[in-house]
């Protein structure tokens, strides 16, 4: 079990502890950081995935107490279990304690801007391994033995999780007042 929480206004000391903290569970095999949002569902958490500025704090936003973090996950495999485990990074308040998990993840969503207003597809195959390696938080190049572990555990998660992507036109997206 581990607990990390934010101060406001934080983001030098955040990025500095988040990069310790990879370096550290990744060379011990104990777990990878997304650069995901999860949202809370019914049976687990979903993983929002996308690169900046694609919509992934927006939609957390709009789903209101269904969002469980915004920028950062960190996803263990317990018993053969993808878990994910939202942080408080960016200085957003904690989730009351129980909305900490771990959440059994249920898949991934990568957010994608397109010219269509709205499609949601399913990846197959190797593809899925590209969408999710595009997300991952790496602070140890010169370390192969943590390289080595993040391929094997991306391998296991994208072969245990569906992987979908959600595109859509910045403009069909409306908010309701």
């Amino acid at each position: 079990e581990f607990e990390v929480r934010a101060a406001p206004n934080s983001l030098g000391a955040e990025r500095a502890l988040l990069g310790w903290m990879v370096t550290r569970m990744t060379y011990r095999g104990e777990g990878i950081f997304l650069h995901a949002a999860s949202i809370r569902a019914k049976d687990g958490a979903w993983l929002l995935v996308g690169g900046p500025g694609v919509g992934k704090s927006t939609a957390c936003g709009l789903l209101g107490d269904r969002s469980l973090c915004t920028n950062v996950t960190c996803l263990r495999e317990v018993d053969g279990q993808w878990l994910a485990y939202p942080t408080a990074f960016t200085g957003q308040p904690d989730p009351p304690p129980p909305e900490r998990g771990p959440f059994p993840v249920l898949g991934a969503i990568v957010l994608r801007k397109s010219e269509t207003v709205g499609t949601i597809e399913p990846v197959s195959g190797t593809a899925r391994m590209a969408w999710i390696a595009k997300a991952i938080v790496a602070h140890y190049p010169s370390l192969p033995e943590c390289t080595s572990y993040v391929v094997g555990a991306l391998a296991s998660l994208v072969a245990d999780c569906p992987v979908y992507t959600l595109s859509f036109r910045r403009d069909a997206i409306s908010i309701p007042d």
